[in-house]
């Protein structure tokens, strides 16, 4: 599959994006809220025709990255590592993972 479109406007969005900094304080680590993040670069998304989404399969998260206009897309699954952990339940643990 020819992926030029998506690689080019993700190369766009690369040179736009701001670096975006923890600024958000949690038990003992630092990180920055989703809807930060998404604020800033939903719109940076929308210029080049990018979009994403996030969908929980089975015991991973698979990330889709898509071209509005071509219906390019690239995507990744990752498997999420379910380990108990000390004053967790199993959902805290899943995200935690």
């Amino acid at each position: 599959m020819e992926r030029k479109h998506i690689y080019q406007a993700l190369a766009d969005f690369q040179q736009e994006c701001p670096v975006l900094l923890k600024g958000t304080s949690g038990y003992n680590y630092q990180y920055i809220k989703f809807e930060h993040l998404v604020a800033q670069v939903n719109p940076i998304l929308k210029k080049y025709n990018l979009g994403f989404t996030q969908l929980l399969e089975n015991t991973g998260l698979r990330t889709i990255l898509f071209h509005t206009t071509s219906g390019e897309t690239i995507d990744t699954w990752v498997d999420i590592p379910h380990d108990t952990m000390k004053g967790m339940n199993v959902f805290q643990t899943a995200g935690s993972g």
